[in-house]
C-alpha cells in the first residue's frame, strides 16, 4: 500500500460498535474487515512481521484513502484528461497481469513436466560423470595483449598477479583473475569448448575473442560435478517452466495481433 500519514486521533475518528464484518464508516462507505485481511496477507507474504500495530495502521491508511477518494469524487477529479489517462494505463497494467496470473492457474506445471526437464538437464551436462572446472581469467583489449600476456606467463611470470596488473576486468582482476566454478554448459561455447580440452593448470594455447574482448583462461582445478537431487531442483525447475509457458503464450498472442510499429 502506498504510504499516506496517520490520521490524527479526534472525535470523528472514536471507536464505535460496528457490524462484525467492518471495521471502520467513512461517511455512511464500510471498510470492511476481509479488505484488512488481504492487505495484511500481502504484507505477511512480504516478510513484514504480523502485529496489531500494522493491521491498526493499514486500517487508518484504508480510512484516509476513503476520505480523500470521496473528496477527490467530488471535486470530479476523475473526469479529467490526466486521470482518465493514467486510469486507462492502470486498466491495461491490471489486465494483462490478471490474465497472465488466470494462465498460470489454469496451466499449471506438472510434475511429469519437471522430472522430464530435471532429467534432460541432467543429461545435458553429463549426467554423473559431469565434470566442474575452477577458473581464472585475464581479459584485455586487444589480440597482441592477450598473446603477450600469454607469453609472459609461460616465460614464469605468475598467472595471478598478472591478472591483478593488466586484467581490464574489474570484478575478477580484484580476485586476481579467479571467476569460480563452472559447468562447460554453463559457458559461451567459444569457452566451454576449450576449457575441457585443459587439464589442472593448463592455460589457452591462444587469446579467446568474445565481446569485443580478448580472453586469457586458466583452468585452477577440476572436480565431480554432484548433480542436485530432483526435490532439491524442484521449486527452480517449477518457477523456470512456468516462466516458458507464460512465455509461449505471450509470444503466441503476438502472432496472431495486427502489430505496426513505427519510430518511438
Amino acid at each position: 500500500m502506498c504510504a499516506m500519514p496517520l490520521i490524527a486521533a479526534s472525535q470523528s475518528t472514536k471507536k464505535i460498535d460496528l457490524p462484525p464484518d467492518t471495521s471502520a464508516l467513512v461517511d455512511g462507505v464500510a471498510i470492511k474487515k476481509t479488505t484488512i485481511d488481504k492487505a495484511y496477507g500481502s504484507l505477511a507474504a512480504g516478510g513484514v512481521k504480523p502485529s496489531p500495530e500494522i493491521r491498526n495502521e493499514i486500517l487508518q491508511q484504508l480510512v484516509l484513502r476513503e476520505v480523500l477518494s470521496a473528496e477527490a469524487g467530488r471535486r470530479g477529479v476523475e473526469r479529467k484528461a490526466d486521470f482518465q489517462s493514467l486510469l486507462s494505463e492502470t486498466k491495461q497494467r491490471l489486465l494483462a497481469e490478471s490474465l497472465l496470473g488466470e494462465f498460470s492457474t489454469q496451466n499449471p506445471v506438472t510434475d511429469k513436466e519437471i522430472v522430464a526437464e530435471y532429467e534432460r538437464q541432467k543429461t545435458s551436462i553429463g549426467g554423473e560423470s559431469a565434470t566442474q572446472f575452477k577458473l581464472s581469467q585475464i581479459v584485455l583489449g586487444s589480440e597482441q595483449e592477450a598473446r603477450d600476456a600469454i607469453n609472459r606467463i609461460r616465460k614464469g611470470e605468475a598467472f595471478d598477479k598478472l591478472a591483478s596488473a593488466i586484467s581490464t576486468d574489474p570484478a575478477s582482476k580484484a580476485k586476481s583473475g579467479e571467476l569460480g566454478w563452472f559447468l562447460p554448459m554453463e559457458l559461451s561455447p567459444v569457452f566451454g569448448n576449450v576449457i575441457v580440452n585443459l587439464t589442472k593448470g593448463g592455460i589457452t594455447a591462444a587469446p579467446i575473442f568474445f565481446s569485443n574482448q580478448w580472453f586469457v583462461i586458466r583452468v585452477d582445478d577440476t572436480r565431480p560435478f554432484k548433480a542436485p537431487s530432483l526435490e532439491e531442483s524442484r521449486p527452480r525447475l517449477q518457477s523456470a517452466l512456468q516462466q516458458q509457458k507464460r512465455q509461449k503464450f505471450i509470444d503466441d498472442l503476438v502472432k496472431k495481433a495486427s502489430i505496426q510499429i513505427g519510430t518511438p
